[in-house]
């Protein structure tokens, strides 16, 4: 979703963890019956306008789209970061990484006023070290999104997100991360909103910098005006 759209004003676990925020390539999709799609899209690579690599990744989708519901399981597949040492797309990686991808997201409405959602990504690294042995780590995630219309200039938006580092790529083995988010949109306008945010994250252990020293939890309040510019 772009930024208007996204309940939340702060980055979510999965978005930044297991999803690229962008890709440069192309697109084609088909359309079939009223309700469904099927797409394919080839990119440079994650996070890249720039290939720093040889080779070009690919990914893919199938849409379902109803009155109420709303289905779509998306597929990444490619090998990300640098052949010559340099910064790779996908996170700086200075070598090659296989990178694969699966998500899934469905949302429906409850009622005129409220919309529930949910969404899981599980990603699988290949080849990721280099010594030329190999490697394999693997993550997960899922998350819950709640938004209710209070007023015709009032929402009210709520996520549950948690992510699990499987063999310690990042972090320790099966370390998670929970997250926990609230915020309120108040519109000033046709195409402006105030947006007031709390977040609340926690590990298993001290993962988060504060002044003294890391910390297993952290919480953090904002504040921000978004304009849409049609």
């Amino acid at each position: 979703r772009t930024a208007d759209h996204n309940i939340n004003y702060s980055r979510g676990l999965q978005y930044h963890y297991l999803q690229p925020v962008f890709g440069t390539g192309a697109r084609a999709w088909f359309d079939f019956g009223s309700n469904m799609q099927l797409g394919v899209a080839g990119v440079l690579g994650w996070n890249e306008s720039e290939d720093s690599n040889d080779e070009m990744s690919f990914g893919g989708w199938l849409r379902y789209k109803g009155e109420k519901f709303n289905a779509k399981a998306t597929m990444y597949s490619g090998s990300e970061g640098s052949n010559d040492g340099g910064f790779g797309g996908f996170n700086g990686f200075s070598s090659p990484v296989d990178v694969n991808v699966f998500a899934f997201n469905i949302d429906f409405d409850l009622g005129e006023k409220a919309n529930l959602g949910f969404e899981g990504t599980m990603m699988k690294l290949d080849n990721f070290t280099t010594d030329g042995t190999g490697g394999e780590a693997n993550f997960n995630g899922y998350a819950g999104y709640l938004t209710y219309k209070w007023s015709d200039r009032t929402t009210l938006g709520a996520r549950f997100e948690q992510f699990e580092d499987e063999d310690g790529f990042w972090f320790n083995s099966g370390e998670k991360i929970t997250s926990y988010t609230i915020n309120v949109d108040c519109r000033t306008g046709d195409n402006g909103k105030v947006r007031f945010e709390y977040r609340s994250d926690s590990a298993d252990s001290a993962l988060f910098n504060s002044d003294s020293s890391n910390e297993d939890s952290r919480q953090t309040w904002s504040v921000s005006y978004q304009v849409r510019v049609k």
